[in-house]
Order: structure tokens, then C-alpha cells, then sequence
């Protein structure tokens, strides 16, 4: 049976399974003719959760060699708020991600996982003084510029990120 598609106006030739045999395009109600996704959306979105908690984990071990330091420690310094603030969550967003690279069609554990690792890095700097430290910040004082970029490069990007990506394998977990 030939479908003539609404946005290109081009003929395919579809059968009633849903399927169409020229194109390999799945066919919608109505006779629309949509294209079937490749399946790589939750792999894309694995390696860039994979490289995006690799480094909200690593940045305060491996920034300060190159200068970029939050609160004036030296690189690869081991304390209690590098591990609970960047190493743990840098983990799990790493896990995640390579989990959503293997394990097709759980795109929804694994997004309400880096959900919570983005709220983890966005969040862990503001509840940090007042769970360990009162009146402790995780950063040091620095002019306004160097505090945000500090803040972007360690806490709010890769929050932001983890918690975008998070929601975006939930709605093509659903696709699936």
C-alpha cells in the first residue's frame, strides 16, 4: 500500500505491520510514515554522562595542577568533602552512564540517577557547611569572577548537566 507522507510528500510503500519496507521507517495511525529511531539516544547520553561525571569527580583532585582551585588545597588531597561532594557522585553519574551504554531500555533507573547527581553536585556545596562545618564554606574567598567560575566548573555545570541528561534518558527510556 502506498503512504504519502504530509512533510515531504514523498511515496513509501508500507505494509500493515507497521513497518515500511522501503524505507526500514515505522509507520504511525493515520498513514504517516515516522522515522524510527537509530537507538543511540541512550548511548549518547551514557558517554556524555560518563565524561561529565568523570570530571565533577576529578576536578578537585586534578584542577589544582593546573590552577584551578576552589579552596586552596593542593592537588589529589584526599579529605572527607572531596570525596562526599565530587568523587561520590562523579562515580555514580560515571556508573550510570556506562550502565546506560550496556543495559538498553532501562534509560529509567538510570535517569533517576544522574537526576539525583546532578541535585548532589548542584545542592552538596550549600548543605555542606551546614551538615560537617558551620560556618565553613567549601570555597575559598576569591574576587566575584573566580567564585563563579569556580562554582560553574565544579558544581554547577556538571550538576546542571548530570540533571539534564538524567531527565532526557527518562523520556527516551519511555520511547524505548
Amino acid at each position: 500500500m502506498a503512504i504519502k507522507t504530509r512533510s515531504s510528500g514523498r511515496v513509501a510503500n508500507a505494509d500493515w505491520s507497521g513497518t515500511s519496507p522501503s524505507t526500514g521507517a515505522s509507520t504511525a495511525k493515520g498513514g504517516q510514515v515516522a522515522r524510527r529511531s537509530a537507538g543511540v539516544g541512550l548511548a549518547v547520553i551514557g558517554v556524555l554522562a560518563i565524561l561529565d561525571g568523570a570530571w565533577g569527580g576529578i576536578v578537585p583532585y586534578l584542577g589544582p595542577t593546573f590552577g584551578y582551585s576552589s579552596n586552596g588545597i593542593a592537588s589529589f588531597q584526599w579529605t572527607l568533602m572531596h570525596a562526599l561532594l565530587y568523587l561520590v557522585p562523579g562515580a555514580v553519574a560515571v556508573f550510570a552512564g556506562f550502565c546506560l551504554l550496556t543495559l538498553r531500555g532501562s534509560g529509567a533507573l538510570f535517569g533517576l540517577l544522574l537526576a539525583a547527581c546532578g541535585a548532589w553536585f548542584i545542592l552538596g556545596v550549600v548543605v555542606w557547611p551546614i551538615l560537617h562545618e558551620p560556618g565553613v564554606g567549601v570555597f575559598t574567598s576569591a574576587p566575584p569572577t573566580a567564585n563563579f567560575i569556580n562554582l560553574l566548573g565544579y558544581n554547577l555545570g556538571p550538576g546542571i548537566v548530570l540533571a539534564l541528561l538524567g531527565g532526557m534518558s527518562l523520556t527516551a527510556g519511555r520511547r524505548a
